[in-house]
């Protein structure tokens, strides 16, 4: 046996001299950098990655990975999730193209569709505002009567309780008008939105 081959490769030599031809054999490397040959991987080793190699001729037939670590997992576990999002996302507008393709007709009726909707709810703010003008004027009004009860030593204790329930009336209807809007936005987007798509679905034009 030639004494200069690194003492791996004689170690090696052993193992596949001694052992049974369809004997396997692993090489790993520790955290030293020391390569090490045999046919158990002892515990504190099994977690690194390794070559199987032929009890008969030494050549490597198979590489074991690591386990993944913990970081890895949660890379593979993040990745699948964002993967169903997608595939989620995808499923869910091949429905609502099929609902746009199954509904209109054309794009014009999509167009008349939002714009009725649209006026229904502006109908909807402009009664809400009309609301608040008028009980602005009322509560014009109840200031009045308030200074003139004053004025002829009454109390003007009632205008104002009315004045406080005129003013809470008002905060009311302007969340219901501020509601409304926010509404129509979104109806307004919405609309937009399916009929650039149908339009898409049917290749530019639709109308």
């Amino acid at each position: 046996m030639n004494p200069k081959l690194p003492l791996t490769l004689l170690c090696l030599g052993a193992l596949l001299a001694t052992g049974p031809a369809s004997a396997r054999l692993y090489k790993w490397v520790d955290d030293q950098g020391n390569v090490h040959y045999s046919d158990k991987v002892p515990p504190q080793d099994a977690r690194r990655e390794r070559e199987v190699k032929s009890g008969e001729t030494g050549a490597t037939v198979d590489r074991v990975a690591p386990p993944p670590t913990a970081e890895e997992l949660e890379a593979q576990r993040r990745q699948a999730k964002a993967e169903a999002a997608r595939r989620e996302a995808r499923r869910q507008q091949a429905e609502e193209d099929r609902r746009l393709l199954l509904t209109w007709s054309s794009a014009k009726d999509i167009e008349a569709a939002r714009d009725e909707r649209l006026d229904t709810l502006d109908g909807r703010i402009n009664i809400g505002e009309q609301r608040v003008a008028s009980l602005r004027e009322q509560i014009a009004q109840a200031m009045q009567r308030a200074a003139r009860a004053e004025r002829n030593g009454g109390s003007p204790r009632r205008q104002h309780q009315r004045i406080e329930e005129l003013e809470e009336q008002i905060a009311e209807q302007q969340r219901h008008i501020a509601a409304q809007r926010e509404k129509r936005a979104a109806q307004a987007e919405r609309f937009e939105r399916e009929i650039r798509r149908y339009r898409e679905l049917r290749g530019g034009g639709g109308d």
